[in-house]
């Protein structure tokens, strides 16, 4: 039996560096799970966009030394944690180093290509690559020079021109870093190059799926694509590239979306290639998931903020068009998406920032840095029965100060997201 190792999440806040605000790591890592996993790609993304690693980069902080942080997870434990990247000075928390992050990277990654299962599957695939219809050209470990940068190149396991569109393959046998995933995909995304990742298995138990599975998983449409031998039985009857697709479904179910797990043997030609983003898939878990959640039309606010980070989810039918144009010409959306965050998470009794007591702190923040909506946040919490308890809870007086300043200064309101607010928090005008 292998040894399961203990994890003790040693960094215990962060800072959005967006925001600035700092976030409790506990209640961090209870979000959703494919949440995390996108968000964990995401930031060794904006990490990667400078050799400098500037602070405006990265997109959450260490709370004690300010240093960049990255989410990991060990082998043989699934608890996830954040961690100092590997050239960030140190800081109380900092763990050390032994070998760069490069070439740590680089061993790892060389080890598993070099296995004789990836060689055997490898050329596998590009066997019944080459044999399908549509393909013009394969090859195995094909040195592929960049067409945006000549001096940057890569070998992936495979690769493929398929209906005119360059295709490469990538064997995910172990561990492959996120750090590796997500530079591979924006690499090939510059030139233009769609990325298939290939497990040898997958179980579609959540909790039975490897961590780096998951970041492949998610990010290409929540499709896993699979060579094993039923894909291998099935691509040597037709005579072509036949994989086995694990794609997640969502379904509404009384009024909730639920979600289950379906499988199909495919081919390239079932695949969807779009010109947005180089990770083909089978199913759109995306788009249905979307669909189905403006069918509820239990959650308003989650079209506000979809729109706001430009997606739009299909409730624009339920919006008139004079806010549909006050939408589209706000100049600081952010500023809309921090005050519906705020009010929604006041209306279900979450403090949006850790401490001894959450509220006193949390409305302390809204009364004294977010004055322009000062007025709206003291509705809500008089409307949603919190008032008294926020009080209660001000043992210094510091929130009856930061209450009774607001009253006599009477700070200007932000009045101009009125329309959409009274869309989601009616109650409140």
């Amino acid at each position: 039996m292998s040894k399961k190792y203990k994890v003790k999440r040693t960094i215990k806040k962060v800072q959005n560096v967006e925001k600035g605000t700092f976030i409790d790591t506990i209640n961090f890592f209870k979000k959703e799970e494919r949440e995390i996993i996108l968000l964990r790609g995401e930031i060794e993304t904006n990490y990667q966009k400078t050799s400098k690693h500037t602070l405006g980069k990265a997109l959450y902080l260490c709370g004690t030394c300010f240093k960049p942080v990255k989410i990991r997870s060990i082998y043989n434990n699934r608890t996830l944690f954040f961690k100092h990247f590997l050239d960030a000075p140190k800081c109380p928390f900092y763990e050390g180093k032994s070998l760069s992050k490069e070439e740590t990277l680089k061993r790892m990654y060389r080890g598993n290509r070099e296995s004789v299962k990836h060689s055997e599957m490898k050329h596998n695939v590009e066997r019944w690559v080459s044999q399908t219809k549509g393909v013009s050209k394969s090859d195995v470990e094909k040195r592929l020079y960049a067409t945006f940068n000549p001096k940057k190149w890569r070998v992936p396991d495979v690769y493929a021109i398929y209906m005119g569109k360059k295709l490469v393959f990538e064997v995910q046998l172990s561990t492959t870093f996120v750090s590796i995933i997500v530079e591979r995909n924006s690499h090939y995304e510059k030139d233009s190059t769609h990325i298939i990742w290939i497990f040898d298995k997958f179980n579609p138990e959540k909790d039975m799926q490897k961590m780096t599975q998951k970041d492949t998983y998610y990010e290409a449409n929540s499709n896993a694509f699979v060579f094993n031998d039923i894909a291998k039985k099935e691509s040597e009857k037709r005579g072509e590239l036949i994989l086995l697709c694990y794609y997640i479904v969502p379904e509404l179910e009384e009024g909730k979306i639920v979600e289950h797990t379906e499988r199909k043997l495919i081919s390239l030609s079932d695949l969807t290639f779009s010109d947005t983003k180089n990770l083909p898939y089978y199913f759109d878990f995306t788009g249905t998931r979307s669909r189905l959640i403006a069918q509820t039309h239990q959650n308003p606010e989650c079209f506000i903020t979809k729109y706001i980070d430009g997606q739009r989810t299909g409730y624009e039918d339920e919006l008139d068009e004079e806010i549909w144009t006050k939408l589209k010409s706000f100049s600081n959306k952010e500023s809309l998406k921090i005050i519906i965050e705020a009010l929604w998470t006041t209306k279900k009794g979450i403090a949006k920032y850790d401490g001894p007591h959450n509220f006193v702190w949390f409305s302390n923040i809204m009364l004294n840095q977010r004055k322009q909506f000062g007025t709206i946040f003291i509705k809500a919490l008089e409307t949603y029965n919190i008032l008294k308890e926020v009080k209660a809870l001000d043992k210094t007086g510091s929130f009856t100060k930061s209450l009774r300043r607001h009253y006599t200064k009477k700070p200007e309101q932000k009045l101009e997201y009125d329309c959409i607010l009274k869309i989601v928090f009616p109650e409140l005008f």
